[in-house]
């Protein structure tokens, strides 16, 4: 888990509308990833291909790494994925990419992950292994048992020659990219496709833990995302930095000799608020210098205006 940073990285439609309709959708969009993490030299250490959105969890040498290739990524994909429907639209709102700091929150991300087809329906999936297009079934070779992803033969007869079709495009030779694989037979499973490093994760948990864990142990939206505050926080200060410079002097000036820890609540708001008059700061820019939570300085922004 050393050297490049892993991030979470969610790639949702405009309005939440279905990306994906059949088989031969997803297919596309795991050999179009596969094609761009081999073009990135990107590991995939999870994924799941819900019908409105794709949650991934992969490494990169930097943030802007990692957003260069899933940007790439979509684009590619939506330039396919309307040739192959025959439209035009654009389907994808800009993606958020998280870094994971800690191998705490690399494991919690992935069982969120893994949970997402569990947690939006549980009827149909009482059990991440009851969904097909996930990295469930990589954990500890779990893809022995696990249903095939395609559901018939037609399926992937048209999948295969409109990869070839691709395949056979200028676009190809162009952009320098792998080409998607094809050939694939009924048969075919989701390591045939793309690769996921699930190492990390299999040699915590034995097959039986893991099997259990990631259904009993459920981890909510705010406990994924409320992970790594120190790093996240030192991460957006780093990326924003012109953005930061200005609100980071003004609050040395404003503190002085005090120290905002040992502030009273009352004093806590007073500084705050003059974060907010004299330099037009965001609640999340306050949030993150501050090292606070930024629904409550929303709650005080709004009291700010009848001031």
């Amino acid at each position: 888990m050393e050297g490049r940073i892993h991030y979470h990285s969610i790639i949702k439609s405009i309005r939440g509308r279905v990306i994906f309709y059949t088989d031969v959708d997803r297919l596309l969009f795991l050999n179009i990833l596969r094609r761009f993490t081999d073009k990135h030299s990107i590991t995939i250490i999870e994924y799941v291909l819900m019908d409105n959105h794709v949650h991934i969890l992969h490494d990169a040498q930097s943030y802007d790494h990692a957003l260069l290739f899933i940007k790439e990524m979509q684009q590619n994909f939506s330039f396919w994925y309307n040739r192959l429907h025959a439209s035009h639209d654009k389907f994808f709102v800009p993606a958020k990419i998280y870094p994971k700091y800690s191998e705490e929150s690399i494991i919690r991300t992935s069982l969120y992950i893994l949970q997402n087809p569990m947690v939006a329906c549980p009827s149909e999936y009482p059990h991440p292994a009851d969904f097909k297009w996930s990295s469930y079934h990589y954990h500890h070779n779990f893809i022995e048992n696990a249903p095939l992803p395609v559901k018939n033969s037609l399926d992937v007869k048209k999948a295969n020659k409109y990869f070839d079709v691709i395949n056979s495009s200028r676009s190809i030779f162009v952009n320098k990219c792998p080409v998607l694989r094809s050939g694939f037979s009924q048969n075919v499973t989701l390591p045939d496709i793309i690769s996921a490093n699930t190492s990390y994760i299999d040699s915590i948990y034995t097959k039986k833990e893991f099997r259990i864990i990631v259904q009993k142990s459920l981890v909510s939206s705010k406990e994924e995302y409320s992970s790594d505050k120190p790093s996240r926080t030192s991460s957006y200060i780093k990326k924003n930095k012109k953005a930061m410079a200005q609100l980071s002097d003004f609050l040395v000036e404003l503190l002085g000799e005090e120290k905002y820890l040992d502030m009273p609540a009352s004093r806590k708001e007073d500084l705050i608020f003059q974060l907010y008059t004299f330099t037009k700061a965001t609640a999340v820019q306050i949030s993150m210098l501050l090292d606070e939570d930024k629904n409550y300085i929303r709650t005080l922004f709004k009291q700010f205006k009848y001031r």
